[in-house]
């Protein structure tokens, strides 16, 4: 299945909502010093978790993790955190995601876990 407009503006403002939780997450876990370091993707994986399973089941389609993680990374790249290496790997996991979570119409809430790493 093709994405539609209507997919490309969902997944726009899903990725915004993404990116909001990520920063203020973020914000309170460096209160923590080395600790929130350390804990910080599981925080950011139990926040986030529930809009990328919203965003596989709603849209469903191929590609979606792709153009979410294009869009990330270039808000961080505007940010002036654009790094070639983290920019190729982030590209070739959110791939691998599709490839995995975009398998059936409503894949399981294992399945989206196992794509998003």
């Amino acid at each position: 299945m093709r994405l539609k407009m209507k997919d490309f503006v969902l997944l726009a403002l899903l990725t915004a909502l993404y990116i909001i939780v990520y920063f203020v997450a973020m914000m309170i876990i460096s209160l923590m010093g080395p600790f929130g370091h350390a804990i910080s993707p599981g925080v950011c994986g139990l926040l986030s978790g529930a809009i990328l399973i919203f965003i596989s089941r709603k849209i469903g389609k191929m590609w979606q993790f792709t153009l979410m993680e294009l869009i990330i990374m270039g808000v961080f790249a505007l940010m002036g955190a654009g790094y070639l290496p983290w920019f190729i790997t982030s590209m070739i996991g959110a791939v691998l995601a599709d490839v995995i979570a975009s398998t059936s119409n409503k894949p399981s809430v294992l399945k989206v876990a196992i794509a998003s790493g």
